[in-house]
């Protein structure tokens, strides 16, 4: 749902190079892992960056599929 499809650091170059944007293309730049931004296993910057940014959105929308919710999660 929403998130990104690659399973390790290989098969997400191969998409970008491969599939979107295509072309043999390749970043210029690093990219950072694959990290949980929301739920029992955020990572600990994330848990820290919601919370130097307060929500402005009070509502928690469904289905939501990761535990435990909260209003600060990134949506």
């Amino acid at each position: 749902y929403f998130q990104e499809p690659a399973w390790n650091g290989v098969e997400l170059m191969n998409g970008l190079k491969h599939v979107r944007p295509g072309g043999g293309f390749v970043p210029n730049f690093p990219l950072a892992k694959k990290t949980d931004v929301n739920g029992q296993d955020e990572h600990a910057m994330y848990k820290y960056l919601k919370s130097m940014c307060p929500s402005v959105e009070r509502r928690v929308y469904t289905p939501i599929l990761y535990s435990p919710v909260y209003t600060e999660d990134v949506k």
